[in-house]
């Protein structure tokens, strides 16, 4: 857990941040309402000096913030939120693309069909693509587990990660 929380001013003259109550996530790292606004603006696409002015911090201390495992792995969890909500919006639009392809290749235009058809042969090829990637990643991961498994009883050792 960093020593410096974001409302203490920084020897480079951030004395003008906001100070903010600290909360505590679920491993007792401290993260306070301003994080989680620096945090939101960086989710949005904002840049670094943007985000950090919107909390009222200065670059050097978001740079800092940056640091902190507890913002790092926030920052990640909200942007893993955020790609879920993304993700569930275009599963969403799924159904009304396959229909405007459907639409295409049933055009009364050779262009348009022809159009569809490459579009719907490049994408078949790059999900499967994807989905052979997914699978052998998942053996991999296996084939880890069962790795560190096998390494530490040799060593006498539990397996934290199994």
């Amino acid at each position: 857990m960093s020593t410096e929380g974001p409302s203490e001013p920084s020897p480079g003259g951030d004395a003008d941040e906001v100070e903010a109550e600290p909360e505590v996530d679920g491993d007792g790292d401290e993260l306070d309402v301003v994080d989680e606004i620096v945090i939101a603006a960086l989710i949005e696409g904002r840049p670094r000096v943007e985000a950090a002015a919107v909390g009222g911090y200065t670059d050097r201390t978001l740079r800092r913030r940056m640091q902190d495992r507890a913002f790092r792995r926030r920052l990640a969890e909200r942007r893993d939120e955020r790609v879920g909500q993304i993700a569930g919006q275009l599963g969403g639009l799924v159904d009304e693309a396959m229909q405007a392809l459907q639409e295409a290749l049933h055009s009364e235009r050779t262009a348009d069909q022809l159009r569809a058809v490459g579009l719907v042969l490049d994408r078949y090829r790059l999900f499967r693509g994807e989905l052979e990637v997914a699978d052998e990643l998942t053996d991999l991961r296996q084939e880890l587990i069962a790795l560190q498994a096998a390494v530490a009883a040799r060593t006498g050792q539990e397996n934290p990660d199994a």
